[in-house]
């Protein structure tokens, strides 16, 4: 009994039960010093943990907003973008077009004004000028002067015989480039030839058929 109860008080920190056989067998004491603090630093950290997560939660949340927001800006440019791609082929088109209607329009001018240059004096390129000191006063040197000083030159048969295929008449004779003094009629007058054509003057002196070029044609 004495042994027993010996080896029970060696054991230190723990209970000893009384053994079969005479062995002490020693069951160790749970110690729970400083549990509680540690439970109570898990659950603070635990809450800290929380709110770290729900503070990212949030950050998660404000990026998706804006990456939402992001989406349809995006979604919004390209429309816009797609508008002004459709604006600029527009134009494109309208540019070609008007390119287009330019050229015709170049080449339709080119040809009046290759018409016009080429038409009838009836237009005013053809005039008959008369001296300021009266009727046939000018010789052939004084009439290409008289023109001259019009801007223009004494005109020719073929430009006199167009006017008249257009509807030129006058009687009065006027000095040509070719030195003759002719007028044009299409109805048969007593004094102005009785005849229709070009009537040639037997004349020293007479007027003057001046040509000048319009401006479209320099």
């Amino acid at each position: 009994t004495f042994l027993v109860t010996f080896v029970c008080l060696s054991c230190t920190q723990s209970v000893c039960t009384e053994p079969s056989e005479e062995k002490c067998v020693c069951n160790p004491v749970v110690n729970n010093y400083g549990a509680d603090d540690m439970v109570k630093s898990q659950k603070t950290e635990l809450e800290r943990l929380k709110t770290t997560v729900d503070q990212l939660s949030q950050k998660v949340e404000l990026s998706e907003g804006r990456v939402a927001n992001l989406g349809e800006q995006l979604a919004q440019e390209r429309t816009i973008r797609a508008e002004l791609e459709g604006r600029v082929t527009s134009l494109q088109d309208n540019l070609a077009h008007l390119q287009s209607a330019t050229a015709q329009e170049e080449e339709l001018t080119g040809k009046l004004k290759t018409d016009l240059c080429t038409a009838t004096p009836k237009l005013g390129r053809l005039f008959h000028l008369q001296s300021p000191a009266g009727v046939y006063k000018y010789d052939l040197d004084e009439a290409r002067h008289a023109c001259a000083e019009q801007g223009a030159t004494l005109a020719s048969y073929h430009q006199l015989h167009e006017a008249w295929q257009d509807g030129l008449e006058r009687c009065a004779c006027g000095w040509l480039s070719d030195g003759t003094n002719r007028y044009p009629m299409h109805t048969v007058r007593s004094g102005c030839g009785n005849r229709v054509g070009i009537i040639t003057c037997s004349r020293t002196v007479a007027s003057a058929w001046c040509f000048r070029e319009l401006s479209v044609c320099d």
